[in-house]
């Protein structure tokens, strides 16, 4: 721990505006995430981090941002920090995803978890490495063989950040310079780039997941083709339970890691047998189960297990069930309220047809019990002329 007490002092006596001594500082940590509309897989990270931290901020510009172009995020993150008070200056802030990420653990865990990565790295800026490669691959391996990384986790990703008040104004404020608002500059390209070329002295990956795990898939919980054609090796992270305890586990790193961010396909919903009646199939999202393994009581408090009983539907006869979407758990809510208003389109077209069918078939009844036949008005009816074939 004294290599990041060293580095910090020295700057802090050197007049460095980057470096600031946080020696003897309150123990404290907040969690913020970027949302710009609802969706009901986020269901599984407020349900988390209510429970582990009891609040997190939603944040947002109101500008309907879309993915990939997420520069408004880290605008929004540099805005949350800055608005943050003096005596904030040596707080720790994490920002994560809002859509597929689950925090566990406990809040003295996490800060003892950031305290150690200091310690190791003697940095200030964390962020969680991925299997994936993305931009800059060669400058990542190179920087992963730098540090004797031997496992896949070794590319930047956006979604699990983490670092104290003052190192985050600084990476914000040197990074978005450049880059305003409305930059179509992916977010995790930006991060990335000022990490590895202009501040690698500020920023380090937490290669050994022992905080931060970005997953595809998890041994015992839902793991397939779609993690390992991404990098990540078969049967790498798993579910363990021993001693009443359960956890996930990185066998490469042997570490336990606390915040995870299930990117890309991770999050979408797999088949997978149902928990209440294993010879039906179901639709299940690792969101949603780490959050039922790992925090039961918040998985009951926030009724995703309400949610996951009607993602099931186990009560409807197999025949009329219907379970055969793969975004399922990640849907908006304008989604979610169109489908339900196109349903009852459907239900109030089918009453209109049903009430045809029923008034043909009495009239037809009514035909055939020899009912005389109501005589048309004069006007109406037709005549034809024998000569022209003419009406």
């Amino acid at each position: 721990m004294w290599r990041a007490w060293s580095v910090l002092l020295l700057g802090a006596a050197q007049g460095s505006e980057d470096f600031v001594s946080c020696l003897g500082a309150e123990r404290r940590a907040h969690v913020a995430t970027f949302a710009s509309e609802l969706d009901m897989i986020q269901s599984a990270l407020f349900a988390s981090t209510s429970q582990v931290f009891g609040e997190v901020a939603v944040l947002d510009y109101g500008r309907g941002a879309e993915w990939p172009k997420l520069t408004v995020k880290l605008h929004a993150y540099k805005d949350y920090v800055f608005r943050m008070m003096a005596s904030q200056i040596c707080d720790f802030v994490l920002f994560v995803d809002g859509y597929d990420s689950v925090v566990a653990g406990s809040r003295e865990e996490i800060l003892d978890r950031l305290l150690a990565l200091e310690a190791s790295t003697g940095k200030a800026v964390f962020f969680g490495a991925e299997a994936q490669p993305d931009k800059f691959l060669e400058a990542f391996q190179e920087l992963a063989k730098a540090n004797n990384v031997t496992t896949p986790w070794r590319f930047l990703n956006s979604g699990l950040m983490a670092g104290r008040v003052w190192a985050l104004r600084t990476f914000f404020q040197e990074m978005l310079q450049n880059h305003g608002l409305d930059d179509p500059i992916p977010d995790q390209v930006l991060c990335a780039n000022f990490s590895l070329f202009q501040r690698p002295d500020l920023v380090a990956l937490d290669y050994q997941t022992e905080l931060f795990l970005n997953a595809f898939g998890i041994e015992g919980i839902l793991d397939g083709p779609w993690a390992w054609d991404l990098g990540q090796p078969p049967q790498s992270v798993a579910l363990v339970e021993s001693k009443g305890q359960t956890w996930i586990e990185n066998r490469l790193t042997k570490k336990r890691p606390l915040i995870f961010h299930f990117p890309g396909p991770g999050k979408f919903s797999k088949k997978a047998p149902c928990l209440k009646n294993p010879r039906l199939f179901c639709l299940r999202s690792l969101p949603f189960e780490v959050v039922r393994l790992l925090l039961p009581e918040a998985y009951k408090g926030w009724r995703l297990e309400s949610m996951q009983d009607l993602f099931d539907d186990l009560s409807t006869p197999w025949l009329p069930r219907w379970n055969n979407d793969d975004y399922l758990h990640f849907q908006r809510t304008w989604s979610v309220l169109e489908k339900i208003k196109l349903r009852e389109r459907i239900i109030s077209y089918m009453g209109i047809v049903d009430l045809l069918l029923l008034a043909i078939f009495l009239w037809h009844r009514w035909r055939l019990k020899g009912c005389p036949r109501l005589p048309l008005p004069h006007t109406l009816r037709l005549r034809v002329k024998p000569e022209t074939l003419d009406l």
